[in-house]
């Protein structure tokens, strides 16, 4: 069995790798709780751009994964993972939180 590269990887499955990329940077942050903000966080990026690395927003200049405001357009899916969880952690402390507020508004 051959073993692929990163790249491969990457691209044979983006969603899969973004989802699974996340989950190990929210158990770094997370700890414990990391299973029930994974949760949230699925849901969150579910409905946003549904882990699609390259979501565009046709209302306002959102893109990606985390749908943040001007992320480039050639960024990696790391880059999105990690620039969404910042701006979770930023403004709402958890994904936990992010979800509530979605839930509200339609919008985080």
């Amino acid at each position: 069995v051959q073993k692929l590269s990163h790249r491969e990887a990457v691209m044979a499955s983006p969603r899969l790798y973004a989802r699974q990329y996340a989950k190990e940077k929210l158990n770094k942050i997370f700890g414990k709780k990391a299973k029930t903000e994974w949760q949230a966080l699925a849901q969150l990026w579910g409905k946003e751009s549904a882990w699609n690395w390259k979501a565009k927003n046709p209302h306002s200049s959102a893109y990606g994964i985390a749908q943040i405001l001007d992320t480039p357009r050639n960024s990696t899916i790391e880059y999105q993972v990690n620039m969404g969880i910042k701006y979770i952690v930023h403004r709402y402390e958890t994904p936990t939180n992010a979800w509530k507020f979605w839930k509200r508004n339609g919008w985080y």
